[in-house]
């Protein structure tokens, strides 16, 4: 996950190390994010990066609260430019 210098708005895109901090609570992580937010920035991430986050040791309930507060976008080739 790639940490941005926007003044305002923008996107923060979680990859699968960035979900998987994210899901984890990771304080820094949680710091970019909170900042995404504060800033009006989008927080998104692909479907194929859901795949790649996700284990057993997650639990059921927070993984779809922290997926509800993202925009999951489909893996295609427009997305990806």
């Amino acid at each position: 996950m790639a940490r941005s210098e926007l003044t305002g708005g923008g996107t923060l895109v979680f990859d699968s190390q960035g979900l998987s901090r994210y899901l984890a609570l990771d304080r820094r992580v949680m710091n970019i994010a909170q900042g995404a937010v504060d800033r009006g920035a989008a927080r998104v991430v692909s479907g194929a990066t859901l795949v790649e986050a996700q284990h057993a040791g997650i639990k059921r309930a927070h993984w779809n609260f922290v997926l509800s507060q993202l925009r999951i976008e489909p893996l295609s080739v427009d997305w990806c430019k």
